[in-house]
């Protein structure tokens, strides 16, 4: 698959999200994390299931970033505080710990 078509399959997710349109969202950005061993398709899932408020999946997606030896690959604690894409699992405690994590890997 190329990475351009892995790209259409990510912005159609993020188009379909944006037209609250979850399960069609969700399934195309899992299409793109099957299709592709590239870290980032996990965050753009992640994002996607906060999106939408899918909490607990949302945090397993980060968790699977977070474990990875790059720390985090796309996942930054800065624009996780910042994109207003996360907001909807924002208050959740889970979430401050995530950033925690990512800039413990930081610092190591």
């Amino acid at each position: 698959m190329k990475l351009l078509s892995l790209a259409a399959y990510r912005d159609e997710s993020f188009i379909l999200a944006g037209l609250g349109q979850h399960n069609e969202a969700v399934a195309t950005a899992r299409k793109a994390t099957t299709l592709s061993k590239e870290d980032n398709f996990i965050f753009y899932l992640a994002q996607i299931y906060a999106h939408f408020g899918d909490a607990d999946l949302a945090f397993e997606s980060m968790q699977k970033l977070i474990d990875k030896p790059t720390g985090g690959g796309q996942l930054c604690a800065t624009a996780l505080r910042r994109d207003p894409i996360w907001d909807p699992i924002r208050k959740d405690p889970r979430f401050e710990k995530a950033i925690a994590s990512v800039e413990a890997k930081v610092l190591k």
